[in-house]
């Protein structure tokens, strides 16, 4: 909970400059559309970002760096805290990327939009 708790108060402050901080998360979930058509799958993938370097490392079957910088930040109608970011993806495809952060549940979301596809994983902050 102490680590939710700290990734929500990086999100809120992300313009003032924050202390080194390499949050690790675990997705259990994985939804992506193309074609119109939606696929959600259960996983067990590591995900960590780092707010000091803007960076999110996905070691899924392949490992994914997406560099990312804030653009805003905003409470959503769903008590999430949505940070939207520009971002470019390991092959340095623009691509949009967001991170979504319940206000009082352990869960964050990590949305990851091309043109024709979009990565949606749904995970909880891990235990060191």
């Amino acid at each position: 909970m102490k680590k939710f708790l700290v990734l929500l108060v990086v999100i809120l402050t992300l313009s003032a400059n924050t202390q080194a901080e390499n949050i690790k998360l675990k997705a259990f979930s994985m939804t992506h559309t193309a074609n119109g058509q939606i696929h959600t799958n259960k996983v067990n993938i590591d995900i960590y970002l780092n707010f000091e370097t803007s960076r999110c490392v996905i070691f899924s079957n392949s490992t994914q760096v997406i560099d990312f910088k804030a653009i805003r930040t905003y409470l959503d109608a769903d008590n999430f805290t949505v940070m939207e970011c520009s971002a470019t993806d390991t092959n340095y495809n623009n691509i949009e990327f967001e991170i979504l952060s319940h206000a009082t549940e352990n869960k964050v979301m990590i949305l990851i939009s091309y043109n024709d596809l979009t990565y949606i994983y749904s995970c909880y902050v891990a235990d060191e």
